[in-house]
């Protein structure tokens, strides 16, 4: 796409963007596109390229926030999003997934005061522990409380969990 890649064309991704609350496909490629084309202006220095490079810098930038705004609605609400995402909007999308499994809330009953906390370090199916309990399935960063000690070093000593607290 990189050469097909003008200021009217992102300029038509940013109002498309705007007249709807969908996450629009773009291509894979478009950031890498969109700098290949801010490259090519920046390889003849005048007054008029030097507009056109803050305008397109401008633009992408509010594009890219814009999108990043519905993708944390599309995780709050659960939505799938489209399957063609940029790779650096997938990784935003993957570090707020990451923070929101990690920060859920937990409790503890007064009675838990021998259980031990764990954190999950993967995904894992359930899984059967030494005691003959059973744990999971589980999403990384994922809180457990255990009340076995030899249970809670089976899943420490495997990699599987770390100690929280």
């Amino acid at each position: 796409m990189s050469d097909n890649v003008t200021y009217d064309v992102i300029w038509q991704v940013l109002r498309r963007e705007k007249q709807t609350n969908e996450l629009l496909a773009i291509p894979k490629s478009f950031y890498a596109d969109v700098s290949a084309f801010i490259d090519s202006i920046d390889k003849n220095h005048n007054e008029e390229n030097d507009q056109l490079r803050a305008n397109t810098v401008k633009l992408v930038t509010e594009m890219y926030e814009k999108r990043k705004q519905k993708i944390l609605i599309y995780t709050a609400l659960g939505r799938a999003l489209p399957s063609s995402l940029p790779a650096e909007e997938t990784s935003f999308y993957n570090d707020v997934m990451e923070r929101f499994k990690s920060s859920q809330f937990t409790y503890t009953r007064h009675g838990d005061a021998n259980k031990t906390t764990l954190e999950s370090l993967l995904d894992m199916p359930e899984i059967l522990l030494p005691s003959g309990s059973r744990v999971g399935p589980l999403v990384k960063n994922q809180y457990l409380t255990v009340d076995n000690e030899d249970d809670a070093a089976f899943l420490v000593s495997n990699a599987l969990c770390k100690k929280v607290g």
